[in-house]
């Protein structure tokens, strides 16, 4: 029993009270928790001198000796040693990537990276032979272009002639 979908039908009904009668029942409650934690205001007033004293001895120290990262933010000494340990990080990954290179001192390429090189050697090769005119595509080109301007000649010649002949009837 009671192992599909279920209704809500039967079930109890809860109802908000007013707007009011909420809001006065959480101030009661609120006032209760005050009267049996007993919070002081003289507490809260203390913190807040205690965070000013720590901003006001920020703002006195002497802005020359502070060090400051990218960001603006001043750095403490445990940070500097930080930054010592990443410099010291980039220096063993600049040993790792020299231990990469080659016999003559210079970085071997990965297969992509030289692949990639290659191909674009090839590419500047090709546009060279493209443009002197001696790769096929470049012959077909040249081709249909030296038909192309022999039609528009052409054309070019009948245009001439009809108005010529269209002069030579008017002229009569």
């Amino acid at each position: 029993m009671g192992r599909g979908k279920s209704n809500h039908k039967g079930r109890r009904r809860q109802f908000t009270g007013a707007p009011e009668e909420e809001d006065a029942a959480k101030k009661a409650a609120r006032e209760r928790w005050e009267q049996e934690h007993g919070e002081d205001e003289d507490e809260s007033e203390e913190e807040e001198e205690s965070r000013e004293d720590v901003m006001d001895s920020f703002r006195k120290r002497p802005t020359k000796d502070v060090k400051v990262d990218q960001y603006g933010i001043p750095i403490t000494d445990s940070e500097e040693e930080s930054s010592e340990d990443e410099d010291e990080v980039r220096k063993e990954t600049a040993k790792s990537s020299a231990a990469e290179k080659g016999d003559d001192g210079e970085r071997q390429m990965t297969r992509r990276e030289r692949e990639e090189v290659e191909k674009e050697a090839e590419k500047r090769r090709y546009e060279k032979l493209h443009a002197a005119g001696k790769t096929e595509e470049a012959r077909a080109d040249l081709a249909r272009l030296a038909i192309i301007r022999k039609e528009r000649e052409e054309q070019r010649k009948k245009k001439e002639q009809l108005a010529a002949r269209k002069a030579a009837r008017e002229g009569r």
